[in-house]
């Protein structure tokens, strides 16, 4: 699934062959956001959702007021704002913003509508979609005056300054990019890209302008969002169905759109060519750079378990899978609290010729009061430690772990036994608390490979 967040298909581009653009989108398995952009092409994409709907049902809107358009602003259109944004397609107030690169009008009128829509956005408790071109500054202002802590999209980003992503990730938006990113010489706006987490990460067409790369000069539509979201999964080392999962999942999330079904806890899910096994949310540590400390999505996937699977539900769940090269225990938890179950789901899927690897913060021996390394050697491939300190007291300041300062010493005897039998790389998060280079000397004192892992909810 791709998801196109941000398009104009009520105009007069898309007048003859609206269908034809939907069932292209609909072959691809795409779900386009529709942008109006004054008070009557809102109500014009209010309209042709309700038409196409039983036809194409991923259609949403959003209700927005250019700032092309300020200078005409007349407060007394808000409320009909206030009735338009409860349609149930309406899932933001946006486009709306500012825009200083073309005079279309006074800035300070541009700011006054905005703070306009701000407002009623913050009454109605509803996620806005902003517009904006070299008026960071005033725009950012805006925010901090006005209070603004609810959620919206920084859509159709163009600014080739890093700077700019920062401060609006900083106050909770996400950061969505269309066609440009394809384009020869965007170089610059491909560096910001790489920099964007994930989880702040959105794509769009912005159709009918703004066409990639392979289709320039020629009307864009939303079937060609997978030029946009193949560029950005190769700039961030994924593959397209990742990146496509897990932009859809910002997308619904931000919007607020229900999908049970995206939605689901996973106990088995893919990564590129990994199959991801997720057996429990325990843990001995309480890390303070953990996921779940911030969220349960990762990767587009809800780990957050309502209860621990059993064997059969692993072997049923992973049956849905296809074209895996291997096994990976990682979740919420530490996998090694369910010692018997990993082996025997290992077990299995040695059976089958796959490659299984272990995630693990190596405190299996202390969980499990027993040396457990003998019962994994012949069925684990490869295990990836969580080292994350160079001392044992900067470990239990970060890492918390239930058994004490001593833990550390006990990963590191973890580490220097499987080593032996296993292939195994200590890996640390890379946050400002932790000496790297302390890490990587002792993985090689151990005889260890050794990664450093980008923390996942990391801010540019």
């Amino acid at each position: 699934m791709l998801f196109d967040s941000h398009c104009h298909l009520t105009l007069k581009d898309f007048h003859h062959d609206i269908d034809d653009v939907l069932k292209r989108a609909s072959k691809k398995n795409i779900r386009i956001i529709i942008s109006g952009d004054t008070l009557e092409s809102s109500k014009e994409v209010i309209s042709l959702i309700k038409e196409k709907k039983h036809i194409f049902p991923h259609l949403y809107a959003t209700s927005g007021y250019h700032p092309y358009y300020s200078d005409d602003f007349d407060p007394a259109v808000i409320s009909q704002y206030r009735t338009l944004i409860k349609e149930s397609s309406v899932v933001a107030l946006g486009e709306i913003g500012l825009d200083y690169y073309r005079e279309n009008s006074l800035p300070e009128n541009q700011k006054k509508t905005f703070q306009a829509f701000l407002k009623l956005s913050i009454e109605e408790d509803i996620p806005i979609v902003i517009h904006l071109r070299d008026a960071e500054d005033d725009l950012i202002n805006i925010l901090d005056k006005n209070g603004y802590s609810h959620k919206g999209t920084i859509h159709c980003f163009s600014s080739e300054n890093p700077d700019f992503a920062k401060e609006f990730l900083k106050r909770g938006f996400m950061i969505s990019f269309a066609g440009q990113v394809t384009f020869p010489k965007a170089d610059s706006l491909r560096e910001v890209v790489k920099e964007i987490p994930l989880n702040r990460l959105l794509i769009e067409t912005d159709a009918p302008y703004l066409a990639p790369q392979a289709r320039r000069g020629k009307r864009n539509e939303p079937s060609y969002i997978e030029y946009t979201a193949k560029k950005i999964a190769e700039i961030k080392d994924i593959s397209v169905e990742d990146l496509g999962r897990i932009t859809s999942l910002n997308t619904m999330r931000v919007y607020r759109i229900n999908d049970d079904k995206a939605f689901m806890p996973k106990i088995c899910y893919k990564i590129k060519n990994s199959l991801y096994i997720n057996l429990t949310n325990k843990c001995s540590n309480d890390c303070d750079f953990c996921v779940k400390k911030k969220d349960n999505f990762i990767y587009g996937y809800n780990l957050k378990l309502k209860n621990e699977p059993d064997y059969e539900d692993i072997i049923r769940l992973s049956s849905d899978e296809e074209d895996f090269d291997e096994i990976v225990f990682c979740g919420l938890g530490e996998p090694t609290y369910r010692l018997d179950l990993l082996k025997k789901v290992a077990a299995y899927f040695k059976g089958m010729g796959k490659k299984v690897r272990l995630n693990t913060n190596g405190q299996g021996n202390i969980i499990n009061k027993k040396n457990i390394i003998p019962e994994l050697e012949g069925l684990i491939d490869e295990m990836s430690i969580s080292l994350n300190a160079e001392n044992k007291e900067k470990y239990q300041e970060i890492c918390k772990s239930v058994y004490g300062i001593e833990s550390y010493s006990d990963i590191l005897d973890f580490v220097e036994k499987s080593s032996k039998s296993i292939s195994v790389t200590l890996t640390v998060v890379k946050i400002p608390e932790v000496n790297i280079e302390k890490c990587r000397k002792i993985s090689q004192n151990l005889g260890v490979s050794f990664r450093v892992r980008e923390e996942y909810f990391k801010n540019i």
